[in-house]
């Protein structure tokens, strides 16, 4: 399955368009409100993707607390009705995810960093409400750290696929359990990933 990799200046700029992908794979980490997790220009590219019935992978921590809870109107239209999540919470106190049954992660134990497994400790992660998706990661508390949307956005008039989960990627520490999980979005997009 070929592959490009970029940072986000190269999405703005324009030297890289979303809408040439099948799929987008949106790494934020762990940014916040300091370094802006989706600026203007993002939520535009990302829409506009969307609308043409794009499919969205985005992973990171407090992206809620920025765009939901201290974000402006249009940072939370972007959150509510493009990215189809709403904030409940700012830190989650679990470092463990279970999926949720019946979804695309039933069945998967997922645990990601706290600072002790060589990766970075994830000390913020949202705790999320589903806006029209459905909640297909629970935390250890119960409480939600990923949907998942199959849909139109406002405005489109192609199905689009969205999985927002509330917690870095990369600081998934066990390789089988990132492999697992990054399968079942391959899945859920409708795309085959080379099995190694």
């Amino acid at each position: 399955f070929s592959f490009d990799t970029a940072d986000n200046d190269a999405v703005i700029s324009g030297e890289v368009d979303l809408n040439v992908y099948d799929a987008v794979f949106w790494s934020l980490g762990d940014e916040s409100t300091v370094d802006e997790t989706f600026n203007t220009s993002e939520q535009d590219l990302v829409t506009t993707y969307l609308k043409n019935g794009g499919y969205i992978f985005i992973s990171g921590s407090e992206i809620g607390w920025d765009l939901d809870y201290k974000g402006s109107t249009a940072d939370r239209d972007f959150f509510h009705n493009y990215l189809k999540v709403s904030y409940l919470a700012d830190d989650s106190d679990s470092y463990s995810v279970n999926g949720a049954p019946g979804t695309i992660f039933d069945g998967l134990t997922i645990k990601f960093d706290n600072g002790s497994h060589g990766v970075y400790a994830e000390d913020f992660p949202d705790v999320l409400t589903t806006n029209g998706s459905d909640a297909v990661l629970k935390y250890a508390t119960g409480q939600t750290a990923a949907v998942a949307y199959t849909g139109t956005v406002p405005g489109g008039t192609e199905t689009a696929r969205i999985i927002f989960m509330a917690f870095p990627f990369e600081t998934i520490y066990n390789g089988s359990e990132r492999k697992l999980l990054i399968g079942k979005v391959f899945d859920y997009f409708g795309l085959e990933a080379f099995d190694d």
